[in-house]
């Protein structure tokens, strides 16, 4: 009876483990914050799973990485197809909705890319991909 009883602990305590990591509570991202300068310009290379930082220097190679962005600012955001899967850049806000019409067109071809420009505004709360919004998804703090 004890036997059995530990065994159940211990498959409910996996599978609590298991769904913790699914849902992202581990933090498979970085939880740093990254300031960007309005004369940088945020490069970001795209995967179905994610995106990684180029530049500048500070987000490279960070997944994900969460921009603090000047409110009232001008801002250059390019993005770059990391494989052959299509992929596009918008920015939403807090609801998921498209703010002031900031979306690239799709682009499927390996090494190609589009860009927006922006300035920046405190109702901006994300940068996503629309095709893979589930994962492909950074956040955005405008100060």
């Amino acid at each position: 009876m004890v036997e059995h009883t530990r065994r159940a602990l211990l498959n409910a305590a996996g599978g609590s483990a298991i769904a913790i990591a699914v849902a992202g509570c581990l933090g498979s991202d970085d939880d740093e914050t990254y300031e960007i300068a309005p004369e940088d310009e945020i490069v970001l290379e795209g995967y179905v799973s994610h995106w990684v930082g180029i530049e500048p220097d500070p987000i490279a190679d960070v997944r994900n990485p969460t921009l603090v962005l000047e409110a009232g600012e001008s801002y250059t955001m390019e993005w770059i197809n990391s494989g052959d899967m299509m992929h596009d850049l918008a920015i939403w806000d807090d609801d998921g909705e498209i703010v002031d019409d900031l979306i690239t067109d799709e682009v499927g071809a390996d090494g190609e890319g589009d860009t927006l420009e922006f300035t920046a505004d405190p109702e901006m709360a994300n940068y996503v991909c629309t095709l893979h919004s589930s994962d492909q998804i950074g956040h955005l703090v405008v100060e």
